[in-house]
């Protein structure tokens, strides 16, 4: 894979990095010596601080633990039984006692006992319902006999010897996550000053005050005598931000070219660990720890660490592969059971997609936490399922439509009988099709639109990019009715049945993925970790796109000016300069081909304006706050403008109505409070401005459908984010009498 850009990186020197890697002074004050003041791995110990307000407490931690551990052992149990614990011979050997069709069927019909005699087709007496069976012991049919005895298959042996040391393995695990949680709990209660039995009720934001504020106390950090929001974030998120990168820089292998089937998204939970375990925690990962490169990762030749790694890559491949048929037996039943789960529950819900793993690379934001993340892909759940079915073909609906009352009636009429007799569920191959009937119901009750779902699918899938602030394309906007489109949003918002045949194959595509695909591309994984890792003080080495400096890594085509990419950097709070002094030019140990230094969709934009929403107290380096600066004012002009167009039209048609209720009904009413969704001035939620970009930094987006949505998304993030004073803004002299509450004090 080839990279070009204008401007390439300058690595940090493996001198720098080992002098502050480990020469690092400790600042700690004598009165500050406890047992606080130094902790080995502060990635994993905020990462633990973080966790225990996600699950809201020491007992719902504990219990969650405990029942995940108790779900293990059960599957474990289950599956073990599945292949070794039932006597197959003793059920099917079992002759059970019949009854007569037509003896059944007088019952319902009196007379169809002589009717068949006559006039209807005579039913043959080898036609039987089973309406009972011989006594059988219930030990007869579950036994462990031939397993204990050892004349089981090797294969199960094996797979139970595995299955046995997880669950001890995940014992321990549970037993010493709880000891760990516990002191996690003592820090909250000691250090952060936050009742541990009150979690529910505190948000992140004030937890993230309390640990800021407790650094100038304690000296959590050793390494640094002030802590920032972002700091706490990169050690949160270290790992995660690499990974969203080196997924949206197309450096790992998630595009395929699969025969008989063309292009292909394939990015699975097993495979994504797997990349995890060879690049962060193997022996040639780039690091050494939790926190920093290898000692001599700068120094040594790209081509020798590319050997290493690609030995370490095929090793694990094969090892994949040696545990193929266990993980494949594992994966199998759990699927199967998963798939018993959902017929349980409504039809609708059973043919609903979910986001994939691939989706959540490639949405996610930097320096964005999970419940943060969270919180955006539920918003954008309900409009991306009514986009994708604006695709759904007018044929299938009205098949299914009417397949789906087939099937109904069908049901119906088993139903009935049971209801008569109960006797009839005992029928032959009646279970199956009252099992096969669930299912039809419940595919073409997924494949049948609702009544709201009917809209245009321009304006559907920007309701979904308003919150995933990411389209399924860089050239979505315009072409969100064609099948191209729905294509690549479909690899990221796919059926669960879609997902769970995916994660059944992993076992199976995983070793040869690892080997194949990965394994040729370890020359580009050391270089663009040798271009995109930055050292920060305190911290460690971080992805610099994780430092959201729109100076390096500013996209063009969505800045409005380049006056603040001049701008001294000098990598304060958070800054991305290099420990040299110098900033990031060219890579002396690449010697052929350069990294692109920006990413699509503008996602270094959207991180920094979505963690400096959340983190107002955060200063931003030069070059960021520059940029911000020139948004804002850009956003407010738009507002203005638009404000101010709006604002005439609403008093021309108030006027002759003093009463709004009698206002007549033109049809711009409608169009205008579709283009406000009221969320969307929420000051809870502040929006994600992902789709004032287009409108900002192309002038072409103007004639765009969807543009009024975008200019009232940018007055929205102007209103959030004003900080001029009340007298500057009153100068505006303009006011929306059906603006919302938000909007009125911002244009007053």
């Amino acid at each position: 894979m080839a990279f070009s850009s204008n401007a390439e990186y300058v690595p940090l020197t493996s001198q720098d990095n080992d002098a502050e890697a480990l020469d690092m002074p400790y600042f700690r004050h004598p009165k500050h010596r406890n047992r606080w003041g130094r902790i080995d791995d502060l990635d994993d110990y905020f990462r633990r601080v973080y966790h225990f307000w996600q699950v809201k407490g020491f007992p719902c931690y504990l219990l969650q633990q405990v029942l995940e551990l108790l779900h293990v052992l059960c599957f474990i149990f289950l599956t073990i039984f599945v292949l070794t614990g039932i006597n197959y011979k003793a059920i099917v050997e079992l002759s059970p006692q019949r009854l007569r069709v037509e003896d059944f069927a007088e019952k319902f019909f009196p007379g169809f006992r002589n009717m068949s005699n006559g006039s209807l087709p005579h039913v043959e007496g080898n036609h039987y319902i089973n309406v009972d069976s011989n006594q059988l012991d219930l030990w007869d049919v579950f036994s462990f006999h031939d397993f204990l005895s050892g004349r089981s298959n090797a294969l199960i042996y094996i797979y139970a010897f595995c299955a046995l040391a997880l669950a001890v393995h995940r014992s321990v695990r549970t037993v010493h996550g709880a000891f760990s949680m516990w002191r996690i709990r003592q820090f909250y209660r000691d250090v952060l000053e936050l009742d541990p039995g009150e979690m529910d009720n505190y948000t992140w934001p004030q937890v993230l005050k309390q640990l800021l504020k407790a650094q100038a106390e304690h000296h959590i950090s050793v390494q640094s005598s002030k802590l920032t929001e972002l700091d706490v974030h990169h050690r949160i998120l270290r790992f995660k931000n690499f990974v969203v990168a080196l997924v949206n820089k197309n450096v790992l292998p998630v595009d395929f070219q699969v025969p008989l089937m063309g292009r292909r998204i394939y990015f699975t939970e097993q495979l994504k660990y797997s990349y995890e375990l060879i690049l962060f925690w193997a022996s040639s990962s780039p690091f050494m720890d939790s926190s920093n490169l290898q000692k001599n990762f700068h120094s040594a030749s790209p081509e020798i660490l590319a050997n290493g790694m690609r030995r370490t890559i095929a090793w694990y491949a094969v090892i994949s592969l040696l545990f193929c048929p266990l993980i494949f037996m594992w994966q199998l039943f759990y699927t199967t059971f998963m798939f018993v789960e959902m017929l349980q529950q409504k039809g609708r819900e059973f043919g609903l997609r979910i986001w994939s793993p691939y989706a959540r690379q490639r949405l996610r934001l930097f320096n964005e936490l999970d419940h943060q993340f969270n919180l955006r892909l539920g918003k954008a759940y309900t409009p991306s399922n009514k986009y994708i079915n604006s695709f759904i073909s007018p044929i299938i609906v009205v098949l299914a439509s009417n397949l789906k009352i087939f099937a109904a009636a069908i049901l119906a009429l088993i139903a009935f009988f049971t209801f008569v007799d109960e006797k009839f569920l005992v029928a032959e191959n009646v279970p199956l099709t009252i099992t096969v009937l669930g299912v039809i119901i419940a595919v073409c009750h997924a494949l049948t639109p609702g009544q709201g779902d009917a809209a245009d699918p321009e304006d559907l899938l920007n309701d979904v990019v308003v919150n995933t602030v990411a389209g399924p394309k860089p050239d979505w906007l315009g072409n969100a009715h064609t099948l191209e489109v729905r294509r690549e949003f479909g690899w990221l918002f796919p059926y669960r049945m879609t997902f769970w045949i995916e994660q059944l194959i992993s076992p199976i595509a995983t070793p040869y993925i690892l080997f194949f695909h990965l394994r040729p591309r370890s020359l580009e994984i050391i270089k663009f970790f040798r271009h995109f890792t930055v050292r920060v003080q305190g911290v460690g080495d971080v992805c610099s796109f994780a430092q959201m400096d729109v100076h390096h890594h500013g996209n063009p085509k969505y800045s409005q000016s380049k006056k603040h990419q001049h701008s001294s950097h000098t990598g304060e709070n958070g800054g991305a300069k290099g420990d040299d002094g110098g900033d990031f030019g060219n890579d002396h140990s690449s010697g052929d081909g350069t990294f692109s230094q920006s990413l699509d969709d503008g996602k270094v934009e959207h991180s920094l304006i979505n963690f400096s929403m959340r983190n107002p107290g955060w200063a931003p380096p030069s070059s960021s706050a520059n940029f911000m600066k020139s948004l804002k004012e850009s956003a407010g002009e738009d507002a203005l403008r638009m404000s101010g167009s709006l604002g005439s039209m609403t008093s021309s048609m108030r006027a002759p109505f003093p009463d709004s209720s009698m206002m007549p009904h033109t049809g711009n009413e409608h169009a205008m409070s579709q283009s406000i969704p009221p969320s969307s001035f929420s000051p809870r939620s502040p929006p994600m401005a992902s789709s004032i970009y287009p409108t900002l930094g192309n002038p072409s987006a103007a004639a765009c459908p969807g543009n009024a949505v975008h200019a009232f998304q940018s007055l929205t993030l102007a209103t959030s984010m004003r900080q001029e004073e009340p007298e500057q803004d009153a100068q505006t002299g303009v006011q929306s009498a059906w603006s919302p509450p938000v909007a009125d004090q911002a244009l007053s």
